[in-house]
């Protein structure tokens, strides 16, 4: 079976819209086809499989940030993705992630909220835990609050009050603006705005039958976030998603309800993200008890190694080596390749790693580890609900 890889063609629009009817929620054709034919269009950012003449896998590429620390790194978001039926099972998804990498090699961090298990094989890992949920009593807006829907003019308004909400976590990915509009054009999702007049507050709410979430709660108050909470699902009863920069929530009372899936991560061309994350790592190892170190830092994944010489507590380029299977004894520390993501975005960071799985070996080098992969919290951004 000849497959081709490319992206999507203006006459293939309707058999698209014919492959995520079939495979995803209705809801889906609208917003596929907000990325195709809408105000904000990207019919660009789409990446299918062909068999022959014949469309038959599809996923939209959306662009995000990521930011780790201080330092923002360019990553992306595989939505949408659907195989046509015909077509299951004869290994399409894993020929269009695999060209991901190719196609796009200056975002070298994808997050995917996708199907259990499904991606573990094509590469990602479960690197982030979704987020706890508080399951409360819908509040009631308080007195002196406008809760209105958002509109396409609030969008620079919106974008502030996420970034400074994110602020508050260690890890952050983060809707590019377009999908924000593709977000407030769907019916799968209601956009509200809050404000007494001064300061404002926002909220996403999804419904399915009697149960209801809401997301991305942002605010400068708990009042601005009773607001817009208030306002974002009709429920009597609402699960609210907590965020690292946004403590308030657990005030709302109820029930805090552990997560019990993760995003999916993939972490590709690790020396160039570590060579994009050395600010961080610098300014870590300035704050610590190794301020001023000097030596060798060796990070094996047993079939390679990456190193890098550290003079005065500055690193050198990280540079990509042979396969190193015993680390410790060469003073270095090992991880292997599908733990990745975790090391860098994860919440166990390098010693819960090492606690946890016996082929995280710390070694000598475990301090220098613990500092430059400390455990994180995370707040993300996706399209759908986690």
């Amino acid at each position: 079976m000849a497959i081709e890889i490319g992206r999507l063609r203006p006459d293939e629009f309707a058999r698209l819209y014919e492959i995520v009817a079939e495979q995803n929620d209705p809801e889906d054709v609208h917003d596929a086809r907000s990325t195709l034919e809408g105000a904000h269009a990207r019919p660009d950012d789409w990446i299918v499989a062909r068999v022959g003449d014949r469309l038959a896998a599809i996923a939209i590429v959306v662009p995000m940030e990521a930011r780790i620390g201080g330092i923002s790194l360019p990553a992306l978001a595989p939505e949408i993705v659907a195989t046509a039926k015909e077509f299951t099972g004869r290994g399409l998804q894993r020929s269009l992630f695999s060209a991901l990498a190719e196609a796009y090699p200056d975002r070298p961090i994808h997050l995917v909220e996708g199907i259990p298990y499904f991606y573990r094989r094509l590469g990602y890992e479960y690197a982030i835990p979704h987020p706890t949920q508080q399951v409360v009593e819908r509040p009631t807006s308080p007195d002196g609050w406008e809760v209105r829907q958002a509109t396409p003019d609030d969008l620079d308004r919106i974008l502030g009050l996420q970034a400074a909400t994110q602020q508050g976590a260690d890890v952050a990915f983060t809707h590019p603006p377009h999908l924000w509009h593709w977000v407030m054009e769907s019916p799968l999702y209601r956009v509200v705005m809050a404000t007494d007049g001064g300061e404002w507050s926002m909220a996403r709410g999804y419904s399915d039958g009697d149960d209801h979430w809401v997301m991305e709660v942002a605010a400068e108050s708990d009042r601005g976030a009773r607001a817009a909470i208030s306002g974002a699902v009709d429920g009597d009863r609402v699960r609210v998603y907590h965020r690292p920069g946004a403590p308030w929530i657990a005030d709302l009372g109820g029930e805090a309800v552990p997560p019990g899936y993760a995003y999916y991560a993939r972490v590709g061309d690790l020396p160039a993200v570590l060579d994009m994350v050395r600010p961080e790592f610098e300014e870590a190892l300035a704050r610590s008890e190794l301020a001023g170190w000097s030596g060798t830092f060796l990070l094996s994944q047993y079939a390679s190694s990456i190193t890098s010489e550290v003079v005065g507590g500055r690193f050198g380029r990280f540079e990509v080596g042979g396969p190193v299977q015993a680390p410790v004894s060469q003073g270095g520390s090992g991880v292997p390749p599908d733990l990745t993501a975790h090391l860098l975005l994860g919440p166990l960071g390098a010693k819960g790693l090492a606690e946890r799985h016996p082929d995280v070996l710390l070694g000598k080098q475990a301090d220098l580890m613990e500092v430059l992969f400390p455990p994180r919290t995370a707040d993300v951004h996706t399209w759908v609900a986690p």
